[in-house]
């Protein structure tokens, strides 16, 4: 070979050289750029692509240095057979290098996309979840509230049970209550007129004084029953302040009750008036610490008892009360207290759990229509092993309703004089108490015309209306009642003073008793001084 051949070969490798050191270069940075941008989706084909090229300079400059020093020493017949296959290799080298790439970009666009839906499934299932989660709370929420509703609507049940079930027996004690007036009323009627026409320094005036006063103790009995079965009327209630009322019974009950047993108040002296009956209240009182002191009788325990005014709303309580103001009476022992059945029936007539003749059963019941007939609620609150606590709530009246109450009691308590000469018509199915009347007011210079068939009654006053100063009827009897004869009397004269007693009537008041025209409601049995009285305060007032 000449000499002019030899710079051709070392400018051929040097350039051959100078393709090798770009293609490694450019190899690395490719690698490079890889590694600094992991989340390109085509770092990985542009890095292959790389590879590619450099692997081909590489096999192209390692085939043009072949081919110089083959030429450099004088092979040149050897390159020529050679040349074909480093071609070829070259080419091959690129193809597969190339489909290397294409194939592992091709890998990763799919795993890309793999990794794109997995994170899009994985964001699925999250929101799935939360809102399985939300589905799941508002359906415990649901759950829990129909749970509440059922508790209530058996809650309900159960006080409708109750309720009706003591209207049945008050209808009942009504009715044995009626009857039994209607015996008391002549029996006390006779008696004072006998002791009236005795000397008090007899003997017989004694005797028939225990009878009196025998028979005012089953008056009283009756006014319990009539209590209990809520038809009482509120005729005789008047203000009263019920703080004073119930530190002076508490004195009295400190006195019977043994000294383990403290008592702590926690009474409200302003706490307000309520219309009320005083000897009542002091029933209830008197009944409720007999109870809480008989619960704690065995290892003793403190009684509380507390006063004070709250407020209601209609919509804020389980009493069944209206909106206002009320007087709240706390009676709270530490006592062995009582099961739910055992409070479910606490106020039961008769029931009781103490041991036999231990209990009448009847002290809770008495006051359940105390305080009814107050137009109160009564709440009782207990759990075994841990106290009884029961809850009086009373309307509280206001400083008109007091002003106007005490007025009209005061109007009650001015003296009356009993006798007068007028013509009354009396009226009552019984003979016992027609007769027993009869006499008492005529002792008293009255008139009577009684009868004990209220059809000839009204017969006899439609003939003759004026001749009658005063009707005085009974509520219950046949073919005409009280209010529909009263009806008929104030049909024929308007201005006629009608007195109604009754010994029991479920579908009579004082307040329906008025609209009718009746001047004055009484209940049997009636002494004869308020009989008396009654008469003459309404023809005194000329009505």
């Amino acid at each position: 070979m000449t000499v002019p051949w030899l710079p051709v070969v070392i400018t051929d490798m040097a350039g051959s050289s100078l393709t090798l050191f770009f293609a490694i270069w450019c190899l690395v940075l490719s690698r490079q750029w890889q590694r600094q941008k992991p989340g390109d989706h085509f770092r990985h084909y542009i890095f292959f692509l790389t590879l590619a090229i450099a692997c081909f300079a590489i096999s192209r400059s390692f085939g043009h240095l072949i081919k110089q020093i083959l030429l450099l020493g004088g092979h040149d017949d050897v390159w020529r057979q050679i040349s074909p296959i480093s071609g070829a290799v070259n080419t091959t080298t690129f193809i597969v290098i190339f489909a290397i790439t294409l194939y592992f970009h091709r890998l990763h666009t799919i795993q890309g996309e793999l990794e794109f839906h997995q994170k899009n499934l994985e964001m699925l299932v999250r929101q799935r979840t939360e809102e399985l989660a939300l589905s799941n709370l508002a359906l415990q929420k649901e759950i829990t509230e129909r749970k509440l509703m059922m508790e209530e609507k058996k809650k309900l049940t159960g006080q409708l049970r109750q309720t009706q079930k003591m209207e049945a027996i008050g209808t009942l004690a009504g009715g044995i209550a009626h009857d039994f007036n209607n015996i008391l009323t002549p029996i006390i009627g006779y008696t004072e007129l006998t002791l009236h026409q005795l000397s008090p320094d007899s003997a017989m005036f004694h005797n028939l004084e225990q009878v009196r006063i025998s028979a005012n103790r089953a008056k009283e009995l009756v006014k319990q029953i009539l209590t209990f079965s809520r038809k009482t009327e509120q005729q005789q209630h008047s203000p009263v302040e019920l703080s004073p009322l119930i530190k002076e019974t508490l004195k009295l009950i400190r006195a019977s009750i043994p000294s383990t047993i403290e008592i702590q108040e926690y009474i409200d002296p302003q706490s307000g008036p309520v219309l009320a009956d005083p000897t009542q209240i002091h029933q209830v009182l008197v009944n409720l610490c007999t109870n809480a002191y008989q619960a704690m009788a065995e290892k003793g325990g403190v009684l509380t008892v507390s006063l004070h005014g709250v407020h209601l709303e209609e919509d804020q309580n389980e009493l069944g009360l209206s909106t206002g103001q009320y007087i709240k009476l706390s009676v709270a022992d530490t006592g062995v207290g009582m099961d739910e059945v055992t409070v479910e029936r606490a106020c039961e007539p008769f029931f009781t759990t103490k041991e036999l003749g231990k209990g009448s059963g009847m002290g809770l019941s008495i006051v359940h229509g105390i305080v009814a007939s107050h137009g109160g609620r009564i709440i009782i609150d207990s759990r075994e092993g841990k106290g009884t606590t029961i809850m009086i709530y009373l309307p509280k009246l206001d400083s008109s309703e007091t002003a106007a109450k005490k007025e009209a009691g005061e109007l009650n308590s001015r003296p009356v004089r009993q006798h007068g000469s007028e013509h009354l018509l009396l009226i009552d199915d019984e003979e016992a108490i027609v007769e027993m009347q009869k006499i008492s007011l005529e002792e008293l210079g009255y008139r009577i015309t009684p009868f004990t068939d209220s059809e000839l009654a009204l017969n006899a006053f439609k003939e003759h209306p004026a001749n009658f100063d005063l009707v005085i009827t009974d509520q219950s009897m046949p073919k005409l009642p009280g209010t529909e004869l009263a009806a008929e009397l104030v049909k024929i004269r308007k201005d006629i003073p009608i007195i109604l007693c009754t010994g029991y009537s479920s579908v009579i008041s004082e307040e329906r008793a008025g609209d009718i025209g009746i001047r004055k409601f009484l209940m049997k049995p009636v002494s004869r001084m308020e009989l008396a009285r009654e008469i003459r305060q309404l023809l005194d007032k000329g009505l």
